[in-house]
């Protein structure tokens, strides 16, 4: 009887022994399982904050972009009405004739006819009405401004309505020696 139980002691010793390590072998596993997990887990965290970083950057220049578009679409807006300005002025300049002579000084002449519809042409067209109602500058070459006068005179004659409102010199370039 004493080999029954030194048996049975063996078998069951031998059987505590089996599931000890079969547990030491499942903790061990399930530490690993938890290991990798953890580093998952860490590596999750790394991805999320770079992303949040990237994003964090991309919402700050999108703010800046949104900012400098408003910018450039006020200046944008700005240069539009200072162009719509500049179109409303009638920028164009007339050339009377291109006679001149070497003595000859180059004037700029306003001429204006407030009535040339009645006078001149009935048919003319609104825009002409109005740039001569407004006045027409013209390049006159002529050595004074009396003479420039004149020149303007015999081509727009004052008995149709015609009047020289103003006649300026343009500054002469230096001519090299």
């Amino acid at each position: 009887m004493d080999m029954g139980y030194f048996v049975a002691f063996a078998v069951g010793f031998t059987l505590l022994v089996s599931a000890g390590l079969n547990g030491h072998r499942r903790i061990a596993a399930a530490k690993a399982r938890v290991a990798t997990a953890i580093a998952r887990k860490q590596a999750q965290v790394e991805r999320i904050r770079r992303l949040a970083k990237a994003t964090l950057g991309l919402r700050r220049q999108l703010r800046t972009t949104k900012f400098q578009l408003d910018s450039l679409g006020a200046a944008c807006k700005g240069l539009e009405a200072d162009l719509a300005k500049t179109e409303a002025v009638d920028r164009r300049l007339y050339i009377l004739d291109d006679r001149r002579s070497a003595n000859d000084l180059t004037w700029i002449v306003l001429v204006r006819n407030s009535k040339f519809a009645d006078m001149v042409d009935p048919r003319a067209a609104l825009d002409t009405i109005g740039s001569w109602r407004k006045g027409r500058r013209f390049l006159v070459w002529a050595p004074t401004d009396k003479r420039a006068a004149e020149k303007t005179w015999a081509r727009y004659p004052e008995v149709k309505g015609f009047a020289i409102q103003s006649v300026v010199v343009l500054p002469q370039p230096e001519r090299p020696a």
